[in-house]
């Protein structure tokens, strides 16, 4: 620790034993070796501080003084501007002097400064005074001997002349003493502060003082001249410093007056302090500090050069000047500015387009360079009605800052559009980089001329105007006005009608205005009449339009341009038309049951008013003219225009044919205006006869049993009906209809039903096994008897078994079974087993008749039978009629079993299921093996035991719960034995092998506990002593592992002996008076009882289970293998269980009467039950006490009053018999309770006396209402419920018990539900519902109600009538009265001649009534050729049947249908023969194509494709040739041929081409038809085809390939559903095939965005979910185009194909918002703190993070911080000073010594925020810091140094922290050189001191050793192996104390001894020294005078920082500073002011 540089050896044994004592724990010396050690140091190290003085101490040694300069003022301080540390500047000049003065002193310091005293009070004028002061010493760790001198700085080299200051000749100062002493002030220089707090180093301090840097502000002038030296030096001049001398200095012009601009830096040589001036008008400078402040504006336009002279002189009047160019800075400070604005300028509307049209603007800008660029542009905003669009503008550069303005036309002009343009021009410079630019605006006015180009317009077109028709001549419609395009130059214009062909309106002659606006009159003319009604005018749908023409006029009948305006003419109606009908006369047939409101068919009258709106309404009215009056009406009866006149049959019953006055009807249709007749048309009805009459049958019901197995043809039976109708209309065809009818056949004619043939494969037809019941439509039911045709089953064809000779059992069980599927008739499916046959004499088997299960007799041998083995024949017999049999073999097989039966690996496997298991868990496993085949081949299956709650896999064997399982142990037992069984796949037989599942149910505690009373009374009285126990409550848990634990809870109330309420707190503690055990739910009395106090106290009492397991789920996340199931328990949050207790306090007194058993005064309550009703005066009971005393009967009794407030019952006071006062029901109250009272003397009890009343059946049920009525359809399905009637009973039990029953009319079509009550339909024999309302209408039900269901004499009953009416259903169609229809026509008959009619009746009511007849749309080719009355059925010609005549009669489908909600219809033919009267004179009639008919034919279709298939007909006989028809394509001369062909027999169009739509949509064709007659008829019809759009085109998106993603940006946290962006594909296709769907098949996995399809045909992006920036900054969405139908196969998931043009990709940009606060990476730290810990120490450095991208930086700051010492339990809250964190970098340091925090921790609480707009307050950080010392720690000792341990320590402290399971932290801090017990230091190894964390708290040093014993822990020790760690110890080891012997006493005094001399030696040399001192001060030329040091301490530190502070007080009151290591216990004084006397 000390070299040969040292020195002083005295100094260095101080600093060794200072050493020693800082180690004296590590070195663990004894008590008595360290105060011997400490008493040296005091010795020595206090003599040691006497020589420091001795710097001063006078030499033989020469010494050079140095001469320092200070820097300029601005230097003072250790850093610039910017904050960087300034470099180093020299400060130390030669002195050439080498003379020693006689008697001068030689001072031990290495540097003299000399300090002039002027420079501190500013006046450079006056004398000057010196003296010197100690250099301070530099920054260099100084030596640890006080007198070895520091390295001196090395001199400065003399300064360079520079050309711009004046040469002088240089100067050598020389040292001269100062005058005497008294001349001399000698106040010190002031101290100056830093203008930057210094910042500490990281690393911990030294024990050196603070040292300034080298260049600190040391101060020197020059002395006057004493005579000492050289005489007559000369005094350099001061000069400027480069950087400060204002060369080359530029200003910018905006510079703001007083703003410091420069500042002057010069020095002179001598160190004397300088002074600037500065000239003119513009700076002002500080004289001392060389600062320039601007004093007048700049203006770089008016002066861009300012010259100025600036002087630096010294304080010996040294002036030098120097000249400078201060260059004045541009800025944009001048806006370009228009000259000779506004502008105005005129040109013709003619000029071409691109012209340049104006260039007068002339721009200019007083700025320079960028701020003189200009722009010029039209303002858009300012301008108006498209000037900008109309006009260019430019600016070119003439010179700089001089521009002209050119306008240019970008678009054609017209005058007439415009004739004048304001445009706003604005100029705009350039600024330069980081100014604004400027702008000025001007307008120009343009005007455009006009040029002759326009045609003429009308002013007030378009023209349209209403004129009602029939207006009179000369009438005026409207004006119109006229004029000249061209307005500049207008002509002349000529009006005039174009278009009206009519000649309505003629134009006035035409008037000009002085504008040259020409108007006229258009007029109605006198030639025609306008009438609406006119062709011209109808068929324009009312309008009437032409148009007026304008020309212009050039010269005498020469016109120019013209124009022509449309007129429209709307003629509005008069009423001039009259209603007309479509003709004279009409005749109609219809049949006589035609229902109600039929239309009458084939009428077609129509009335036309050809007036329009009100004008062309007309009313209706039916005229009677024969038998109409009231039979028909007409509909509609008020009618508009042309309306279809329908007439309906309003009174059918006048329709009747068999009645001469039903038969013919005439009457006249009417049209009516204002009540008179216009026209009329009348209406001819004639009825025809009508098949009105239904088959009926015989009976209702046909109901037949038959056997099963009956053979096909097998007659059943017959039915029968008849027809009341005559003729055909009379015969009766049968048919069958309904489930199962295909299995029987009917006679159509005789009704004869049969078995149905089956085919040749069955033997018999029917099964009763498959079908039991046939019903048909009609009311036929067919049973089936079952017959025994079914023979038992077995389940295997043949039973193998392998057993050993003489075994007597098998292994496994072998049981036969079989199965029989016949009905209970025929044994019900038994089956009775017995062995038929066995190839052995010896009976060696037998099998149990009834479960098929066989089993041995006497043992198996080989040799019983002759090939080894038992063949049995088992046979199976059925229990049916005859019984039937089934044989299966049995083959045992007797010897070694070459098939070895599966074994399976345990013959018992147990395991535990818990109670919940989930449904479909695994739960155990078994598993087999096969010793003489393929393990994979075995199936399992489980034989029995597992109650349907287990099943297992017949593969794997593994078992699993059933889906449907109940493990409920209550329910089903807690243990399952299950026998599972394994096959194998041997041969010759099968093995079985057998194992037993045994399964244990584990509880689980899911069921709440449940008290076994919901309430309990005790009665107590108040003498009970304190701890009695009076009730005892139990609840009881379903759960074997429940924990009841029973606590009495809110409420408790009490009640006094008045019965009022006690409020609590009371002053009786009503709460406290019981308690509860916990755990066996005994009540006892906690406090004393009092009646007076509380006589009724009522406890809630609960019972928690508090092992209950609340909630068990599965935990929702799962991947592909494994489901994590999740157990939460929660303690007992819901299964508790309350009741109520009520205690009566009874007063006590040991001489009152008792009454009888079982009162008692605990429990004085009697009970009885009597019968209710009793009669007044009933004695009920007899109550009896007795006297204790006397032990007599007690005779004196008395009720209670208040008990009783009824007056129920009475008390007999002598007997005690209680007696009823009043008839006591049970209806009305179920007890009676009172209480009665015994007297003895003065000595009373009270017993409680409860009545319970036995209910007798005395009330008979009562029916809710009187009586029910209800309305029901009739076709309403049986066990329908129709109505609820409801009876209560007053009486209980089955007293009160109710069955409902059914009597009287509707017995058999109702039933009814005994208990509920529900009424419904009954079902008939057929299953079907009986109610028919056409048989009755209306049913009368009696419900009867009867109590006391198992009867009785007491049981009583209540009847009551329902009403059931029947709604009518329209449920027959109606029938006609004949089957068929036959007429005869002439061809040459006129339309409307009446050829037949027909008739149907409906017996259905309302609409379902009414019949109208029609022709079924499609079944009738020659309808056309009649018509039929709808209402009538009459059937007439409707055209003319010319040529229709032939031998074959029409045939004609007529339907008759009715008018129900669900119209039921029938049809019958009518043969029409039309008698042929010429030849050939049918014209062909195009059936298809009708008019205006279309076809279509799909685009792409082959050649060949069917077009459409043309239908015709013609009247004559198709089998002649005059009826055949031949189909054609006229030869047009179009290309119609060469596409389209027809077949010309069928008529079917077809494409001779593939057409396609895209070349053309549609093709018009021309078909002819023509017969063969002679001469042949011809008829054509047009054909329009459609060629339909063919899905040939794919949708696309618009792209290239290989196309960059579209790119949508959106900020971050949308609104769910917001559009974002908009996507549109192309489909080349039409209308459907057009339609393009969306979707989007990559990138959208979380759902975040939606797309939807819009009507557009685009697709829309929405949010679909949250957008998050931090979660996911981009999204590159896939999206893909497709047809609709194409959705399920497209949409699928798949990467982006660029090649493909349907996908396209999107790329959502997503916007970041400072939506996320800091938060820490770690939010809880544990760290330490070493107790002796230098200020400034680094314990952490926290870290948080933003995930937002654009956040504010994070600061961090200090919240608060809480000391803990546990070993007093002491909590502290601190200010925040004691640590310091970073604001930017987080690091966390100590402020503060932590001595007196020892043995606790810190809790420090960290927030992090980015800012003040971070509104989620931030995040923290928590951290617990312990203040350790080193007795707390252990240590690792490495086998290497501190270096290379250094850079491992993070791996390490990692590696060890994972080798332990527990959650272990260590917290390792430095690293040092290993000291061994004897205090030596090992220099090749390295130790570090630890701290282990576990659960945020620090680990005893006990606990750490345990847990670092690498015996136990093999991991550990490769880890400390790994980085050469050889031993684990403490830190630190305290020494005990040892007793002194008389040796260390010895020394202990010869220390003292010493310590005394040296303090007296001291004395001593402090005395010699000051008076050294001043013989000194007498004799030396130079005072000395006392500069105290300079500490240059932050100014900003934190409160609370260290500060050195002063530590001895000098002996004039000065102070004296020093600086200490905290690690070194005792100082040394380095640096110290001298005192001066």
């Amino acid at each position: 620790m000390c070299n040969s540089r040292d020195g002083d050896r005295l100094t260095c044994a101080c600093h060794v034993l200072k050493y020693i004592l800082a180690r004296k724990i590590t070195l663990k010396m004894r008590p008595i070796q360290f105060l011997v050690i400490h008493l040296l140091t005091l010795t020595l190290c206090s003599a040691q501080v006497t020589p420091s003085f001795g710097r001063f101490r006078p030499s033989n040694r020469q010494r050079q003084p140095i001469i320092r300069r200070p820097p300029p003022p601005e230097e003072t301080s250790l850093f610039d501007s910017n904050g960087a540390q300034r470099p180093p500047r020299p400060q130390i000049v030669g002195i050439k002097s080498r003379r020693v003065l006689p008697n001068q002193p030689v001072f031990a310091s290495n540097e003299i400064n000399i300090v002039p005293t002027e420079s501190e009070s500013g006046s450079p004028g006056n004398e000057a005074e010196s003296k010197i002061i100690n250099d301070p010493p530099p920054l260099t760790r100084p030596s640890l001997n006080p007198f070895r001198p520091q390295n001196r700085p090395r001199p400065r080299p003399r300064p360079q002349p520079r050309p711009d200051v004046p040469l002088q000749p240089e100067v050598e100062p020389e040292i001269v003493p100062p005058p005497s002493l008294t001349e001399i002030p000698l106040q010190p220089p002031p101290s100056r502060p830093t203008s930057r707090p210094f910042q500490p180093p990281p690393s911990r301090p030294t024990s050196r003082p603070f040292q300034p840097p080298p260049n600190a502000p040391i101060r020197a002038v020059r002395q006057p001249q004493t005579g000492i030296g050289p005489s007559n030096a000369i005094n350099q001049p001061p000069i400027l410093t480069p950087g400060g001398d204002l060369l080359g200095f530029e200003l910018p012009e905006d510079t703001p007056v007083g703003s410091v601009v420069y500042t002057l830096k010069g020095e002179d040589p001598e160190g004397s302090q300088v002074f600037y001036t500065i000239s003119g008008d513009y700076f002002s400078i500080n004289k001392a500090t060389g600062g320039i402040t601007l004093r007048t504006a700049l203006d770089r336009e008016v002066a861009e050069r300012i010259e100025v002279v600036i002087t630096i002189q010294d304080e010996a009047f040294n002036l030098i000047p120097f000249r400078r160019e201060i260059l004045v800075l541009d800025k944009n400070d001048n806006a370009p500015e228009f000259l000779s604005a506004p502008y105005r300028f005129t040109l013709n509307e003619t000029v071409p387009v691109g012209e340049v049209v104006f260039t007068s603007i002339a721009i200019t800008d007083a700025d320079k360079n960028e701020n003189a660029k200009i722009t010029l542009e039209c303002e858009e905003a300012e301008s108006r009605d498209g000037v900008c669009e109309t006009f260019a503008v430019e600016a070119r550069e003439l010179s700089t800052g001089s521009y002209v303005g050119v306008i240019s036309l970008k678009r054609p002009l017209d005058h007439e559009e415009r004739s004048s343009y304001n445009m706003i021009l604005k100029a705009r410079d350039s600024a330069s980089e980081g100014e604004n630019p400027l702008s000025a605006t001007t307008n120009v006015f343009i005007n455009v001329g006009d040029i002759q180009d326009q045609i003429p317009t009308f002013m007030n077109a378009p023209y349209s105007t209403t004129v009602q028709e029939n207006t009179p001549s000369g009438t005026s419609i409207f004006q119109i006005l006229a004029r000249d395009g061209d307005t500049g130059k207008p002509r002349d214009i000529e009006l005039s009608i174009v278009g009206d062909t009519q000649d309505f309106f003629v134009l006035d002659p035409p008037e000009k205005s002085e504008n040259g606006v020409f108007s006229t009159i258009l007029r109605k003319s006198d030639t025609t009449n306008l009438d609406r009604e006119m062709e011209v005018i109808l068929a324009q749908g009312g309008l009437y339009a032409f148009q007026v023409r304008a020309r212009e006029i050039v010269e005498n009948g020469v016109y120019g341009d013209e124009a022509v305006s449309n007129v429209t003419v709307v003629v509005t109606d008069q009423n001039d038309e009259i209603p007309e009908f479509n003709g004279a006369n009409f005749t109609v047939a219809v049949p006589e049951d035609v229902g109600a409101d039929t239309p009458l068919p084939d009428l077609n009258i129509q009335v036309n008013d050809a007036d329009i709106s009100r004008n062309s309404e007309y009313d209706l009215i039916l005229e009677n003219v024969l038998n109409s009056d009231g039979v028909f009406t007409v509909y509609p009866t008020r009618a508009q225009g042309r309306t279809p006149v329908i007439i309906r049959v309003a009174n059918p019953a006048r329709l009747d044919y068999e009645s001469e006055q039903g038969r013919n009807f005439v009457f006249n249709v009417n049209a009516v205006q204002g009540g008179k007749i216009m026209s009329s048309v009348t209406v001819n009805v004639i009825v025809t006869d009508a098949n009105d009459n239904s088959p009926i049958f015989d009976q209702p019901i046909y109901a037949f049993e038959i056997p099963e197995d009956l053979s096909p043809g097998s007659g059943i039976g017959s039915i029968t009906a008849l027809d009341a109708d005559s003729g055909r209309f009379g015969q009766v065809e049968y048919g069958l209809n309904g489930f199962g009818s295909e299995k029987f056949d009917v006679n159509p004619i005789t009704g004869e039903i049969s078995v149905a043939p089956c085919g040749a494969d069955l033997l018999h037809c029917l099964d009763f096994e498959t079908q039991q019941t046939f019903v048909s439509t009609t009311a036929l039911h067919i049973r089936v008897q079952d017959v025994n045709d079914n023979y038992p089953i077995f389940d295997q064809d043949e039973y193998l078994r392998v057993v050993e000779e003489h075994a007597m059992v098998f292994d496994v069980p072998l049981i036969i079974q079989a199965r029989d599927v016949d009905g209970p008739a025929q044994g019900g499916g038994k089956i009775f087993y017995n062995i038929h046959s066995i190839n052995s004499e010896s009976t060696v088997f037998k099998i149990d008749p009834l479960t098929g299960e066989m089993s041995f007799v006497q043992p198996a041998e080989e040799t019983d039978t002759e090939k080894g083995r038992y063949e049995i024949v088992v046979r199976a017999t059925d229990g049916g009629k005859p019984p039937l049999s089934n044989d299966v073999a049995v083959v045992v097989k007797v010897g070694s079993i070459s098939n070895e039966k599966p074994l399976f690996e345990q013959p018992l496997y147990e395991f535990m299921v818990k109670e919940d298991a989930i449904k479909g868990e695994a739960v155990a496993q078994v598993s087999a093996t096969d010793p003489d085949g393929d393990n994979a081949q075995l199936r399992y299956h489980i034989h029995s035991g597992a109650k349907d709650n287990f099943v297992i896999d017949p593969r794997s064997g593994e078992i699993s719960v059933a889906l449907d399982a109940d493990l409920d142990i209550q329910r089903n037992g807690d243990t399952y034995e299950i026998r599972v069984q394994v096959d194998d796949s041997g041969t010759p037989y099968k093995q079985t092998g057998e194992t037993l599942v045994r399964f244990t149910i584990q509880d689980i505690n899911d069921k709440p506990p449940k008290f076994e009373q919901e309430s309990y009374t005790v009665y107590v009285l108040e003498s009970v002593p304190v701890g009695e126990t009076v009730l005892q409550v139990n609840a009881n848990d379903d759960d074997r592992n429940s924990v009841l634990q029973f606590k009495i809870v809110d409420p408790v109330t009490a009640r006094d002996k008045t019965g009022n309420t006690l409020s609590n707190p009371s002053p009786f503690d009503f709460t406290r008076s019981f308690t509860i055990d916990p755990n066996d739910g005994r009540i006892t009395v906690q406090e004393p009882l009092s009646h007076n106090s509380a006589a009724v106290i009522i406890l809630t009492v609960e019972v928690r289970d508090m092992n209950a397991e609340e909630d068990r789920r599965v935990d929702e996340s799962e991947d592909e293998t494994t489901t994590m199931v999740t157990i939460e328990k929660d303690q007992a949050s819901t299964q508790v269980d309350k009741a109520e207790v009520t205690f009566f306090i009874q007063a006590f007194r040991a001489d009152s009467p008792q009454f009888a058993h079982p009162w008692t005064p605990s429990d004085p309550t009697l009970m009885f039950e009597i019968k209710e009703e009793q009669p007044i005066g009933h004695v009920l009971v007899k109550l009896s006490a007795k006297d204790p005393i006397t032990g007599q009967p007690i005779t004196q009794f008395e009720k209670v009053a208040t008990s009783d407030p009824e007056n129920l019952i009475d008390i007999s006071p002598l007997t005690g018999e209680v007696i009823s006062n009043q008839i006591l029901d049970f209806e009305q109250r179920p007890d009676v309770t009172f209480q009665v009272r015994a007297i003895a003397e003065d000595r009373i009890s009270d017993a409680r006396v409860k009545l319970q009343l036995v209910d007798v059946n005395d009330n008979a049920p009562i029916f809710e209402q009187e009586s029910y009525a209800i309305s029901i359809p009739e076709s309403t399905f049986p066990l329908t419920k129709i109505l609820t009637v409801k009876a209560t009973d007053l009486d209980t039990g089955d007293r009160g018990a109710i069955a409902y029953s059914i009597s009287g009319q509707g017995e058999g079509f109702f039933i009814i539900d005994p208990k509920e009550g529900h009424l419904m339909v009954n079902a008939g024999p057929h299953g079907r519902s009986q109610l028919d309302r056409e048989t009755q209408a209306i049913h009368e039900v009696q419900v009867i109600a009867t109590d006391s269901p198992k009867g009785g004499p007491s049981q009583k009953s209540t009847l009551v009538n329902v009403q059931v009416e029947l709604s009518d259903v329209n449920d027959v169609p109606p029938q006609f009265l004949e089957s068929r229809y036959s007429a005869v026509v002439a061809e040459n008959s006129a339309p409307g001649t009446p050829v037949t009619m027909v008739k149907a009746e409906d017996p259905d009511l309302g609409g379902g009534g009414r019949v109208r007849y029609m022709f079924p749309p499609g079944v009738n080719a020659d309808k056309k050729l009649f018509a039929i009355d709808e209402t009538t059925g009459e059937i007439t010609t409707a055209q003319t049947l010319t040529g229709k005549g032939r031998q074959t009669p029409y045939v004609l489908k007529v339907r008759a249908l009715d008018f129900g909600d669900i119209e039921l219809f029938s049809d019958t033919d009518v043969y029409i023969t039309v008698g042929d009267v010429s030849s050939n004179d049918g014209v062909p009639q195009f059936i298809k194509p009708e008019p205006n008919d279309i076809a279509h034919i799909a685009e792409n279709a082959n050649p060949g494709s069917k077009v459409y298939q043309v239908e015709a007909y013609d009247p004559d006989d198709p089998e002649t040739a005059n009826g055949k028809i031949i189909y054609s394509l006229p030869d047009d001369g179009t290309i119609i041929r060469k596409l389209f062909q027809i077949d010309p027999n069928n008529g079917i169009i077809s494409t001779r081409v593939t057409l396609d739509r895209e070349e053309r949509s549609e093709y018009t064709l021309i078909i002819d038809i023509h017969d063969l007659g002679s001469p042949p008829q011809q008829t054509s019809r047009l054909l329009k085809v459609v060629v339909d759009d063919v899905d040939d085109f794919s949708p696309v998106f618009e792209r290239q390939r290989n196309s960059v993603p579209l790119e949508i940006e959106v900020i971050e946290e949308l609104p769910l559903g917001t559009v974002i962006g908009q996507i549109t594909a192309i489909d080349e296709d039409e209308g459907e095939n057009g339609q393009i769907d969306y979707a989007i098949t990559y990138g959208n996995d979380d759902g975040i965005f939606k797309l939807e399809r819009n009507e557009n045909n685009s697709a829309i992006i929405s949010v679909a979910k949250r957008l998050d920036r931090e979660y996911e900054p981009e999204h590159l969405l896939t999206v893909k185009c497709f047809r609709p139908y194409e959705r399920n196969v497209k949409s699928q998931e798949k990467r982006y194909d660029p090649a493909a043009l349907d996908e396209i990709q999107v790329r959502v940009i997503i916007i970041d918002v400072d939506d996320n606060s800091p938060t820490f990476v770690e939010r809880n730290l544990t760290l330490g703190v070493r107790v002796n810990a230098p200020v400034y120490t680094t314990i952490a450095t926290l870290q948080a993070v933003d995930a937002d991208a654009d956040s504010t930086p994070i600061t961090y700051g200090m919240e608060n911080i809480t000391y803990y010492r546990p070993r007093t339990n002491t909590l502290e809250i601190l200010d925040n000073d004691i640590f310091l964190v970073d604001g930017l970098t987080g690091l966390l340091q100590t402020n503060q010594t932590l001595g007196r925090f020892a043995d606790g921790y810190f809790l420090i609480f960290i927030k992090a925020t980015n800012g003040r707009y971070d509104v989620r307050n931030g995040d923290f950080a928590r951290l617990k810091v312990y203040v350790l010392q080193d007795t707390e720690l252990m240590k690792f000792v490495f086998n290497r140094n501190p270096s290379v341990v250094q850079e491992k320590i993070p791996d390490f402290k990692k590696d060890i922290q994972e080798a332990f399971a527990e959650p272990l932290k260590f917290n390792i801090y430095e690293t040092e050189f290993y000291s061994k017990f004897d205090g030596s230091l090992d220099f090749g190894r390295t130790s570090s001191c630890f701290q282990i964390i576990q659960n945020e708290n620090s680990v005893e040093l006990k606990r750490a050793e345990e847990l670092l014993d690498f015996s136990q822990n093999p991991p550990l020790k490769d880890i400390l192996d790994r980085y050469d760690i050889v031993d684990i110890e403490r830190c630190s080891t305290l020494i005990p104390s040892d007793s002194i012997n008389w040796i260390e006493a010895c020394i202990i005094v010869i220390a003292f001894l010493i310590g005394l001399l040296a303090f007296i030696s001291a004395i001593v040399l402090c005395c010699l020294y000051s008076n050294y001192k001043r013989n000194i001060h007498r004799s030396a030329p130079v005072k000395i005078v006392e500069a105290p040091v300079r500490t240059y301490l932050p100014t900003s530190l934190p409160p609370g920082s260290v500060r050195a502070a002063p530590s001895i007080a000098g002996s004039d009151g000065r102070a004296l500073y020093d600086w200490q290591e905290s690690t070194i216990p005792m100082d040394v004084a380095s640096y110290r002011s001298l005192p001066h006397h």
